[in-house]
């Protein structure tokens, strides 16, 4: 072996020493191990109706019900376990008899409806609700600490707002007192049919962390948000009450979009039909406004149905009305033909803020 690979067999030999006592050193340090556990609970969210808790409870009881009487009906909700949370209504399960045949009522019967029992007087009685619970801390519930979640001038029936999830409260803590307060109101126009007939329903109330999505079918809420009726009406223009035929819009007052929510029943089966901003004078165009086009299904009835629009234009007391799509030309903004009793007028004119112009 030559001096030069002597020579680089030991400078290897001397790396290789040297790599090893620096392993040595950089792996010799103090150290210490302590060891811990972990434990997870669950959050409690629980409700309470009326101071009641797990337990059905009759929240309304009216018996004495009659044409232009007001009945308001107060419950407590309280949310215990010290987490925040969103509260919603549910209305369903809605069952109505005749009861008692009065012979008042089968005299009008008689005349009125061939002897047919007409017992349906969930579509007549008018709904309205508010919410209100102590936001401030002051220990009362102050003025503005109310809000109206259906108003009286919308005369929403009963009937109208089945299965759908309402909402009353967001983010509210736990231990405050949320009171909710109900009216039913029965049209003027009933008469002696009504007479002794009956309506059971059932209220559900949820509370679900503000952090879930909103239940399924739910009122929309943008905090700004209203409802408006459309009826089919008379020549007259009078609306005709509780013959099945109804819209109810659940809309934003001001936004960037006209959002909205739109159900109706009592219309012909599988046929298209288109909501519409209608503006004087005939045809509809000045300038109106095409909102949206829904498909009835084989019982003439729209599901609950969400949208928006960019309608580019402040709304005042606006006309609102539901028409057939085959009398209706969107891209004109136009009325194409008039067949009245197929359609759907509001209630009240709206008015809505376009922010974005």
């Amino acid at each position: 072996m030559n001096k030069k690979v002597k020579s680089i067999l030991g400078s290897i030999l001397v790396i290789g020493v040297a790599a090893a006592m620096l392993t040595v050193g950089t792996q010799s340090y103090f150290s210490d191990i302590e060891t811990g556990t972990g434990s997870i609970e669950a959050g409690e969210l629980d409700l309470t109706l009326n101071g009641r808790n797990g337990e059905v409870v009759q929240v309304v009881k009216i018996t004495d019900m009659k044409p232009c009487y007001w009945f308001e009906v107060e419950k407590k909700l309280r949310i215990k376990g010290g987490n925040p949370a969103d509260l919603w209504l549910h209305l369903y399960g809605f069952e109505c008899s005749g009861g008692k045949l009065t012979e008042p009522e089968k005299a009008e019967q008689q005349e009125l409806y061939n002897e047919e029992e007409k017992c349906d007087i969930h579509k007549y009685i008018a709904y309205d609700l508010k919410v209100g619970w102590d936001k401030n801390g002051n220990g009362e519930v102050d003025k503005d600490e109310w809000e109206l979640i259906i108003s009286p001038w919308n005369e929403i029936k009963l009937a109208y707002l089945e299965c759908i999830w309402i909402p009353l409260a967001f983010d509210v803590p736990s231990g405050v007192t949320v009171y909710v307060i109900q009216s039913f109101h029965m049209q003027a126009e009933v008469t002696n049919w009504a007479q002794k007939d009956t309506c059971v329903f059932n209220e559900e109330f949820l509370a679900q962390q503000v952090e879930a999505s909103d239940p399924e079918n739910a009122m929309k809420y943008w905090g700004n948000e209203s409802q408006l009726l459309l009826e089919n009406k008379d020549s007259q223009w009078n609306i005709i009450w509780g013959n099945g035929r109804y819209g109810v819009l659940f809309f934003n007052n001001s936004g960037p979009k006209f959002y909205y929510q739109f159900k109706a029943q009592g219309l012909n089966p599988d046929t298209d039909y288109s909501l519409i901003y209608y503006a004087d004078p005939w045809p509809g165009n000045n300038p109106g406004a095409f909102i949206g086009e829904f498909t009835t299904d084989a019982s003439g009835n729209i599901a609950l149905t969400a949208g928006s629009v960019d309608l580019n234009m402040d709304l005042t007391d606006a006309k609102i009305w539901l028409v057939l799509s085959d009398d209706y030309d969107p891209i004109t903004c136009s009325m194409t033909n008039w067949q009245p009793d197929e359609y759907l007028f509001e209630h009240h004119l709206i008015s809505y803020d376009d922010t974005d112009v």
